[in-house]
């Protein structure tokens, strides 16, 4: 990233700042370092986040999802980042607002840790239509900053050049080659030798190019046999094989509608750079944005059905692997945070004595009073009845059946 392109994305946040009143910074990737407004990262060190790699992440899924993406980091605060490309189509990092409050600020802090609590108090608080605009001026910002009205992806390297003097594989060695670049891709994530990693990978491509006479439709077969390979690796370095099967089915969906070889190309290396950043870098923090994206919905949806499919929906995840992901990383389970969020709902709307127990229930995504009766019991160890009596002062109980 040149001087004269960070003086100007120096510039351009600090206008944005100035308006959204949103500390905005600049991730340079190649140098792993961030400028501008960091500040309160710097203080939290919340549960031994790394701010500069969360900001890897944000600006890397940025780029996967069209050029702007809102996350989560591991405290719960929300960010969005647009992704930077260099001269070559590589993406070098981007452009970050945050951290803000996202919707109700009690419930953002009520589950931060005591001595962050007050620290992020300071933090301004923004409805979900105000960051989804912050997160578009982002990303024009970044369009400018790059010279293209629309993101055009990661280009693919040059075909490595010993390829072209070996001159044409037989069958024998072209599958000799990929069970070797296999055996090696697999030690070389599980020993987190990411550099000789994705070096390899692009011999391994370099190869699938080169012994494939550039047919398209060779291409994007062999490709498919890459993908499976990388999966293999990183599923036995520690990846959750659900989320990768996840990913496949999308990109194996996607092979099949490639009509050019640049268009291919662009999207392959975009897979890669995906599948080694996930594998080194991103797992735990994209775990926390998952989670926290999932508790986000659940309280803006309480009063009404909610089901694993439309969480699923929410985050691009499979229904099993949201279960046991949030129950892993919470210590609770999908359907008990559900009823935790719409006890702690009732208990509000208990104060009006004008509301009867059945409207509560309803109104609180219950589907009839006597189960409401029941979790709240199992909550709060008393039912709603006398939950209201003594919130009321009143010395009356009545003990429902």
């Amino acid at each position: 990233m040149t001087d004269e392109t960070k003086k100007n994305c120096m510039q351009l946040l600090s206008h944005l700042e100035g308006v959204s009143g949103v500390a905005c910074s600049m991730l340079d990737a190649v140098e792993m370092r961030l400028y501008g407004n960091t500040e309160f990262c710097m203080q939290c060190r919340y549960a031994g986040c790394d701010h500069c790699n969360t900001a890897h992440y944000g600006c890397s899924e940025s780029f996967r999802w069209g050029g702007r993406y809102i996350y989560y980091c591991t405290a719960g605060l929300v960010f969005t980042a647009s992704p930077l490309l260099g001269e070559n189509g590589v993406s070098e990092g981007g452009l970050i607002a945050g951290p803000m409050i996202l919707g109700e600020e009690e419930d953002t802090l009520s589950a931060l840790d005591a001595p962050y609590r007050s620290l992020a108090a300071s933090l301004p608080v923004l409805s979900t239509v105000r960051v989804r605009d912050l997160s578009e001026i982002l990303a024009v910002m970044t369009a400018y900053v790059n010279g293209a009205p629309h993101l055009p992806g990661i280009q693919m390297k040059t075909v490595p050049a010993h390829f072209t003097d070996r001159g044409k594989f037989s069958d024998y060695e072209d599958a000799r080659y990929f069970l070797d670049g296999e055996r090696q891709l697999r030690a070389f994530v599980a020993a987190n030798e990411r550099a000789k990693a994705q070096a390899l990978l692009n011999d391994l491509l370099g190869h699938i190019y080169f012994s494939s006479g550039f047919d398209l439709s060779t291409i994007k077969a062999r490709v498919m046999e890459l993908i499976v390979i990388l999966s293999r690796a990183v599923i036995e370095a520690g990846a959750e094989m659900s989320e990768i099967l996840l990913y496949n089915a999308e990109y194996f969906n996607n092979i099949e509608h490639f009509t050019d070889l640049e268009e291919t190309s662009v999207w392959l290396s975009g897979v890669m750079h995906r599948f080694i950043n996930y594998t080194f870098d991103f797992r735990r923090v994209k775990h926390a944005d998952v989670v926290h994206k999932i508790m986000e919905y659940i309280r803006g949806n309480y009063h009404r059905k909610i089901t694993l499919e439309d969480i699923a929906g929410q985050v691009y995840l499979s229904r099993s692997y949201i279960s046991s992901l949030f129950k892993e990383e919470t210590g609770c389970s999908l359907t008990g945070y559900i009823n935790h969020v719409r006890i702690e709902q009732s208990k509000r709307l208990l104060a009006d004595n004008k509301i009867a127990l059945v409207d509560i229930a309803g109104l609180c995504g219950f589907e009839d009073q006597s189960y409401f009766t029941k979790v709240f019991k199992k909550e709060t160890g008393m039912p709603p009845n006398r939950y209201r009596a003594l919130h009321a002062g009143s010395v009356q109980y009545f003990e429902e059946s």
